[in-house]
């Protein structure tokens, strides 16, 4: 039975075609490009996807795993839903979004520390979460999530390495 590996971002790239230096892999993501939330179209990830292609890594995309039971993972895609055999499970769901009702959010101002991409998701969709951000970090989430609260009316405050406050 092969080693599947669910989530096609950057680490479930890099771990499936790891793995299948030495033994057959299959590749599962719910979405159907790799790159997860770090995009299909950068050169880091086809390059990533490009190498585990070449090593026979087999890609099951938009399909969701759903259940993990030992020797067996259950996946639905687009009109089929399945078990699959697998020796062993390796999960990389990295940075994907939870959503207010899994982080017990209540209200319009959130208070606490949440992931860029956690307040990227919530900005985005227009929730107001603080009057002061403090946005710790000069990642590729920094200045996005940033833009995003200034536009939504929040003061920024930066803490990045080396730098004391950004331009942003």
């Amino acid at each position: 039975a092969p080693c599947l590996v669910v989530g096609a971002g950057p680490t479930g790239l890099g771990c499936a075609a790891e793995l299948a230096a030495a033994r057959p892999v299959e590749l599962i993501d719910r979405i159907p490009v790799p790159g997860g939330e770090a995009g299909w179209s950068a050169p880091e990830i086809t390059a990533l996807a490009s190498d585990a292609h070449r090593r026979g890594v087999r890609f099951r995309l938009g399909n969701t795993a759903l259940r993990w039971e030992p020797g067996r993972l259950l996946i639905a895609g687009p009109g089929k839903i399945e078990w699959i055999p697998g020796e062993r499970l390796f999960y990389a769901g990295g940075l994907r979004p939870a959503t207010a009702a899994d982080l017990l959010i209540t209200g319009d101002r959130p208070a606490g520390v949440l992931p860029a991409t956690v307040a990227h998701h919530l900005l985005t969709a227009q929730n107001r979460l603080w009057r002061r951000l403090a946005v710790i970090g000069d990642g590729p989430w920094a200045k996005p999530v940033a833009a995003y609260a200034r536009a939504g009316g929040s003061t920024i405050i930066a803490i990045t390495p080396g730098c004391d406050v950004p331009d942003w």
